[in-house]
């Protein structure tokens, strides 16, 4: 019996000594990747209007949105869409916007109607599920709301975009990953990736997947997402292989509403020059 516990006491010892390594290896691994050494281009701006002088208020407004439904996974989820003028003569590019957490996508489109009325943008916005985005739930509804809206509004498949803000702006990630070949580019606003989320077994970033351009926008005031997370972050794209870029707000907060036109006008000049490509585009039906 003592030799069995001794025996079992070196056994748990073995077993803690590998459990332990493989933390390490683990740490070490995670550790490397956001310290290797790359650039990831940037800029600065500025406010247009000074973060001292944010309303911080803002109530959402579905004025002039036509509203969808679709069934995935066996329910049924709601969004918004906005058609532009230009749309009712010729295809034009459509941008799927994700709202941050505790709202519907109506925010998104009322902060984009400007973009869209002038660049002739398609907008489609659903509804994250009790307001937040969770990608194990989300993330199938996707390539369902893609065709449905391809087959209802003159979209150009070669000209479809993501962007998101905050909790819309992490799910847009998750997208851009898994669902790479419906999108050309995308942009997020105030969002960003740790390396527990990246590196997550459920939700890793695909080595073999599609690598679209991203650019990152955001405050360097921040109180959610920091500069160091956010620069670590790009970094983080831009090894795995992504064309991703910084776009840094001086001084800007969290805060996306009252300058959002600004950030969207940004966020569209990045994306607007990129194109899905057209064979690839065939091969989904």
């Amino acid at each position: 019996m003592r030799v069995l516990i001794v025996l079992l006491l070196l056994l748990c010892g073995v077993l803690a000594y590998v459990y332990n390594d493989v933390l390490v290896v683990i740490y070490e691994d995670i550790q490397q990747d956001f310290q290797k050494d790359v650039i990831v281009p940037s800029k600065t701006v500025t406010p247009y209007i000074p973060p001292s002088r944010y309303s911080l208020r803002y109530q959402e407004s579905d004025e002039g949105q036509l509203k969808g439904q679709i069934i995935a996974s066996g329910e049924t989820r709601g969004f918004n869409a906005y058609i532009p003028d230009q749309a009712q003569h010729e295809k034009r590019p459509a941008v799927f916007l994700f709202h941050g957490g505790s709202r519907t996508g109506a925010s998104m489109i009322e902060r984009w109607q400007q973009a869209s009325d002038k660049a002739g943008i398609i907008l489609i916005a659903p509804h994250g599920k009790n307001g937040n985005w969770d990608p194990s739930i989300d993330l199938d509804m996707i390539p369902i709301l893609y065709q449905h809206v391809l087959s209802k509004y003159n979209i150009d498949p070669n000209r479809v975009y993501l962007f998101g803000h905050s909790n819309g702006g992490q799910m847009v990630t998750r997208v851009l990953f898994y669902h790479p070949e419906l999108f050309a580019a995308a942009s997020i606003h105030a969002g960003a990736l740790h390396p527990e989320t990246y590196r997550a077994k459920k939700y890793p970033m695909p080595k073999n997947a599609k690598k679209r351009p991203i650019v990152l926008i955001n405050g360097t005031d921040d109180e959610l997402f920091s500069e160091t997370v956010t620069q670590k972050s790009a970094e983080a794209l831009v090894r795995a292989g992504y064309p991703a870029e910084l776009i840094w707000f001086q001084s800007h907060n969290h805060w996306y509403y009252d300058i959002a036109a600004q950030i969207n006008a940004e966020a569209w000049n990045f994306m607007r020059h990129f194109r899905v490509n057209s064979l690839e585009q065939k091969n989904l039906h």
